[in-house]
C-alpha cells in the first residue's frame, strides 16, 4: 500500500478551564475518570519550575489517531500520557517574551486497532524531546496564570516488531501549533496547584514491518488534542461573621479573579494581534451600602482597584504591562436571610468604571462595565457556614466589558485606538496572604483588624492597623475595613514654642441598615475622606465627587476641589484629583481659607 497523509479538523480548541479527571486502564480501554492532580513545590523564587515535576499531561476525552494508510473503516486509537519530564533547562526568551523549557520526556501510547485492525492492542513508550515557551509570569502572586506554547516535540520508536517507523512530531516550530495555558495557585501549605493544558496538534508517521499485522501499511495522520495536567483550584474565600448572621459584600480580604477568560483588546489593533489581560480585581473600600438596588436586596458603592496583567499578540509579541486601574463601582444583590446555614442570592455589577491618564503606552485607558452601562453583568452568590462559624463565599459575576484605549505616542501602541467589548466570568478567591500591613506612618491604635499584604508579601513591621486602606504607600498595603466601626481621629502637632491643634471628623451617619459617608471640608483633593484625617486617601471617588461639584450636582469648598487654585471647581479639578488617585505626580494646590 501506498503512503497518504490526512488531516482532521473536528477537535475544537478552548481556553476554558474545565475539571480534569482521567486514568488509561492496564487493559488499555480508552480513558476513564479519574482525578488527576498536580501540586509542586515553590522553587524558592515565589513560583514553579516548568514542566511540573511528579505531574503527568493526559488528554481526558480525546485520543490521539492513526488513519491515513489504513483500510476503510480502520483505526488506530493512541491514549496518551507524557510523564517522566528530565533534563529540564530553562532561561528568558521565547515567542510569548518569558521563558524558554527544554527538556526530555517519554510519551507512552496505549493502542487499541479496529476495523480490520480489531483485537490489535500494544503499550508502547515513545522518548522525546520537548521544548516549551511560557509567557511572562508575576513569581510571589497567589495566583500566576500565563499563556504556553508547545515550540516542538519529536521522538521517534526503532527496532519494535510492529513499527518499523513510528515518529511522533507537533509543536509551533514544526508548523503544528500548540498554545495552551497554565494557571498556578498557592496552597495553604505553600506549595502550588498546577491547572494546565495543550491544544496540540501532532503528526504521527508509522510504517508496519513484514510479518506484522500492520505489514504494508504506512500514511502519515495529523489531528489537535487537549493535553492536560491538573486539576482547577482557588483560594477559598471565608468571611466572618458581620454580627448579623451573615458577612459583608464585597468580602473583606478577597478578590474577584478569572482562571477561565482573559479580558482582550482587539478592535483598534492590526489582524491577527490583540492585548490580553489577565484581570484580578480587588481592593475593596465600602463607601456606602443599603437596602435597594435591582435585585430587591441591597445595594453596596465602592472604591477598588483592577490589577491587568497586559500580555501582546501578533505584531505587539513581547508586549507586557501590569496595569492597577482604579474602579468606582456599584453591586446589587437579592434578599438574603441572616441566621441560615446557607445563604443563596443573584448578584449583579450595577456599574464599575475606572480610566488612567498619561501612561508611557496609554494615552487613555478606561474600562466599564455593568447593567447600567447596557453591560448586563449578573451572577450569584452563596454563603455557607463553616464550623469555625465564619462564611465561605462561593461568588461570581459574568462581567460584560467595555475596554477604551488610544495608545501614548512614542510607545509600542502609538497609532492604535480602539473600544472592545467582550464577557468573563470573575469568581471570589482569597488572594490576599496574611501579613504585616502597617507603614512608616504608624497605625491607628483603636481598632485592630487582620491585615493583608500585596502578593504574599508582608509590608511594613507592624501587625495591627486602624481599618483603613493605605493607598499610595510603599508595597501597596492593604488592611481590611472593620465591618461596622467608625473612628474619629485628632492629629496634634508640637513645637518648643507653639502647639497647633487640628482636629478633622469623618462624619457618618447610621440608619438601621445604612451608612454614608459624608464629605468633610478642607481636606484639599479629598473630599469623599474613607481613611480619615490620620492618613487621607485621595481616590477615584474624590474625583467624581469634585466633577460633580463643577457641573453643581455637589457642594465642595474651594480650600477642597480646587485644587489648582483658580478661583473655580470645574472638570480640570477633577482630573487633576484622578491623577492623584494613580500615583502621577501632580501637585494639589488648594486656595487658603
Amino acid at each position: 500500500m501506498g503512503t497518504s497523509t490526512i488531516t482532521l479538523t473536528h477537535v475544537q480548541r478552548t481556553f476554558a478551564l474545565v475539571a480534569v479527571y482521567l486514568v488509561v486502564s492496564l487493559s488499555l480501554a480508552k480513558p476513564v475518570s479519574a482525578q488527576n492532580p498536580c501540586q509542586v513545590a515553590d522553587n524558592g523564587s515565589g513560583t514553579v519550575s516548568l514542566p511540573p515535576a511528579g505531574c503527568q499531561y493526559l488528554s481526558p476525552s480525546e485520543v490521539h489517531m492513526i488513519i491515513a494508510g489504513l483500510p476503510p473503516g480502520t483505526t488506530i486509537e493512541l491514549s496518551p500520557i507524557h510523564k517522566t519530564f528530565i533534563n529540564a533547562a530553562a532561561g528568558a526568551g521565547g515567542t510569548l517574551g518569558g521563558d524558554i523549557e527544554t527538556f526530555d520526556s517519554t510519551l507512552e501510547f496505549g493502542m487499541i486497532g479496529t476495523g480490520a485492525l480489531s483485537g490489535f492492542s500494544r503499550l508502547l513508550q515513545i522518548p522525546v524531546a520537548v521544548e516549551t515557551h511560557t509567557a511572562p509570569r508575576l513569581p510571589n502572586d497567589p495566583i500566576q496564570s500565563f499563556d504556553t506554547e508547545i515550540f516542538r516535540i519529536s521522538g521517534e520508536l526503532f527496532g519494535d516488531p510492529d513499527f518499523c517507523t513510528l515518529r511522533v512530531t507537533a509543536g509551533a516550530g514544526n508548523a503544528l501549533p500548540s498554545p495552551g495555558r497554565t494557571t498556578l495557585v498557592q496552597l495553604p501549605s505553600g506549595d502550588f496547584n498546577v491547572d494546565s493544558f495543550f491544544d496540540i496538534s501532532y503528526q504521527i508517521e508509522f510504517v508496519g514491518c513484514p510479518g506484522s499485522v500492520l505489514e504494508g501499511f504506512a500514511g502519515t495522520t495529523s489531528d489537535t488534542i487537549k493535553m492536560r495536567t491538573g486539576e482547577p483550584v482557588l483560594p477559598t474565600c471565608t468571611v466572618i461573621d458581620n454580627g448579623s448572621g451573615t458577612v459583608d459584600l464585597p468580602p473583606p480580604g478577597c478578590g474577584y479573579v478569572s482562571p477561565s477568560d482573559l479580558h482582550l483588546m482587539i478592535d483598534g489593533l492590526p489582524p491577527g494581534t490583540e492585548i490580553r489581560v489577565s484581570p484580578v480585581h480587588k481592593g475593596f473600600f465600602v463607601n456606602a451600602q443599603g437596602p435597594g438596588g435591582n435585585l430587591g436586596g441591597e445595594f453596596e458603592q465602592f472604591d477598588s482597584q483592577l490589577e491587568m496583567a497586559m500580555q501582546g499578540t501578533g505584531v505587539l509579541a513581547g508586549f507586557q504591562r501590569l496595569i492597577s486601574l482604579p474602579l468606582a463601582g456599584e453591586s446589587h444583590i437579592g434578599p438574603r436571610t441572616p441566621g441560615d446555614p446557607v445563604q443563596t442570592f443573584p448578584n449583579d455589577m450595577f456599574q464599575q468604571q475606572g480610566q488612567i491618564f498619561g501612561d508611557p503606552d496609554f494615552a487613555q485607558l478606561q474600562v466599564s462595565a455593568g447593567t447600567s452601562l447596557g453591560l448586563p453583568s449578573g451572577g450569584q452568590t452563596t454563603l455557607a457556614r463553616l464550623p469555625s462559624g465564619e462564611f465561605q463565599v462561593d461568588s461570581f459575576f459574568d462581567i460584560s466589558y467595555q475596554i477604551d484605549f488610544v495608545g501614548a505616542p512614542g510607545s509600542a501602541l502609538d497609532g492604535f485606538a480602539g473600544s472592545t467589548q467582550g464577557t468573563a466570568r470573575m469568581q471570589a478567591a482569597n488572594i490576599e496572604q496574611p501579613g504585616a500591613c502597617c507603614v512608616e506612618f504608624g497605625c491607628l491604635e483603636e481598632v485592630t483588624e487582620q491585615c493583608f499584604a500585596i502578593g504574599g508579601q508582608p509590608q511594613g513591621s507592624g501587625s495591627t492597623c486602624g481599618g483603613i486602606i493605605f493607598r499610595g504607600l510603599p508595597g501597596g498595603s492593604i488592611c481590611t475595613p472593620p465591618p461596622t466601626t467608625t473612628s474619629t481621629t485628632t492629629s496634634t502637632t508640637t513645637s518648643t514654642t507653639t502647639t497647633t491643634t487640628t482636629s478633622t471628623t469623618t462624619s457618618t451617619t447610621t440608619g438601621p441598615t445604612t451608612t454614608t459617608t459624608l464629605p468633610s471640608s478642607c481636606n484639599c483633593g479629598d473630599p469623599v475622606m474613607p481613611g480619615g484625617a490620620f492618613l487621607r486617601a485621595v481616590t477615584s471617588t474624590d474625583a467624581l465627587f469634585t466633577l460633580q461639584a463643577g457641573v453643581g450636582a455637589q457642594v465642595c469648598a474651594a480650600c477642597t476641589c480646587d485644587v489648582n487654585n483658580s478661583g473655580a471647581v470645574n472638570a480640570t479639578d477633577a482630573l487633576i484629583v484622578l491623577q492623584s488617585a494613580v500615583g502621577q505626580p501632580v501637585v494639589l494646590n488648594c486656595p487658603v481659607l
